[in-house]
């Protein structure tokens, strides 16, 4: 009868469905963190050092090449995308925050002034010089299930505005959306609106995994 039971057991054990194997703070220190979104793009978050934290786009067509840098993933200090596919030109947006961004904490408030440069690096001419201020807001904590592990995320909004200093037209009107995730210690863009521009997109995140 124990062998019975024994055996049975170890049947259970073996039928039983895999963990989800669930992602920590650990593996943005090593080979990174991948994370899918709704629009099929997939970023690979990685520990930057001094830098924050990079974000690279790992799939998709090389017209859609991206990264991002910036501390916690949340505060984009160099965000660069390839321009034209076939050679290696690149569009820029760096930005220079007047203090030193906080870690998101629910609840809390953070504003500052900021300059936001705009270009290229194949052309001499110049882009775009904003100057003006950014608002972030940490909305209320709370625990979702993504690829069958929970993880606490913090919503993360932000409003920017401002003036260009070399040209009369353009103005800084955008609207930027963020998911946080204190446990690792990164967040991902989910969600972008330019006022001046009347352009916006929105996608979720679908999937989080180990960079291997």
């Amino acid at each position: 009868m124990t062998r019975f039971l024994f055996a049975a057991a170890a049947l259970a054990l073996l039928s039983a469905p895999a963990l989800a194997d669930c992602v920590t703070a650990e593996n943005l220190k090593g080979h990174g963190i991948l994370f899918t979104m709704a629009d099929g793009k997939v970023w690979k978050a990685r520990y930057a050092g001094t830098n924050g934290i990079r974000l690279d786009q790992v799939n998709g067509k090389r017209a859609d090449d991206a990264y991002i840098e910036g501390p916690y993933g949340v505060y984009e200090v160099k965000h660069g995308h390839r321009v034209y596919p076939k050679r290696d030109f690149w569009g820029y947006i760096e930005r220079d925050f007047r203090k030193t961004p906080p870690e998101p904490v629910s609840g809390q408030v953070w504003t500052s002034k900021l300059e936001e440069d705009q270009g290229s690096f194949y052309s001499q001419s110049r882009g775009s010089d904003f100057k003006g201020e950014v608002n972030y807001r940490f909305l209320p904590e709370k625990t979702v299930t993504i690829s069958g592990c929970d993880y606490r995320i913090v919503p993360v909004e932000a409003t920017f505005t401002g003036k260009d200093t070399i040209w009369a037209d353009p103005v800084l009107d955008r609207s930027d959306r963020w998911i946080y995730f204190p446990d690792l210690g990164v967040g991902v863009h989910t969600m972008s609106r330019d006022g001046y521009r009347q352009t916006d997109w929105k996608a979720g995140i679908t999937a989080i995994a180990a960079a291997e």
